[in-house]
C-alpha cells in the first residue's frame, strides 16, 4: 500500500484512492500494449522450407511470451494430477475386423489412432505447432 497516494486529510488513503489505484506493473503493461499493437502488423510470419516441408514461423508478442513463462512456471511448481478413462472400442474393433478381412495388410489399433491424429492435424493445423522459444513454427 506504500504505492497508493492518499488524497484525504493529512495524506489519508480513502476508498476512492484504493479503487482508482493501478499497480506499477499494470501501468507499465498498459503503456506497452499500444506499442505492441503497432508492432504486430509489421511482424510477419516467415515461410520456411525444411526437409521438403513448408513451415510458417509466427513471431511472438510480449503477451504470448508472458503466458508461456506463466504456463511453464505453473507446470513446474504446482502439483498436477492426471485422469484416465475407459473407452468402449466395440465399433472400432468391428470396423478393424472388417477392414482386415478386405485388406492384404493387417491394420492395428495403432494405425487407426495415427490416421485419426493425422486427420485432426489436417483439420486443425495449429495443433501441429512447435514452440521454438522466440517463435512458433506451424
Amino acid at each position: 500500500m506504500s504505492q497508493v497516494k492518499g488524497s484525504g486529510p493529512n495524506g489519508r488513503i480513502l476508498y476512492q484512492d484504493v479503487v482508482s489505484f493501478t499497480p506499477r506493473a499494470a501501468t507499465e503493461t498498459r503503456a506497452e500494449a499500444p506499442a505492441e499493437k503497432k508492432a504486430a502488423p509489421s511482424a510477419t510470419a516467415g515461410q520456411v522450407a525444411h526437409g521438403g516441408n513448408q513451415y510458417q514461423d509466427i513471431p511472438l508478442t510480449s503477451v504470448r511470451e508472458i503466458i508461456a513463462k506463466r504456463l511453464l512456471e505453473s507446470k513446474t511448481t504446482i502439483p498436477h494430477y492426471y485422469l484416465k478413462i475407459e473407452v468402449v472400442m466395440d465399433e472400432i474393433s468391428g470396423m478393424r475386423e472388417k477392414l482386415n478381412k478386405e485388406s492384404k495388410s493387417k491394420i492395428s489399433f495403432n494405425d487407426i489412432f495415427i490416421k485419426a491424429a493425422s486427420l485432426a492435424c489436417r483439420d486443425v493445423p495449429e495443433v501441429n505447432s512447435q514452440w521454438h522459444g522466440s517463435f512458433i513454427r506451424k
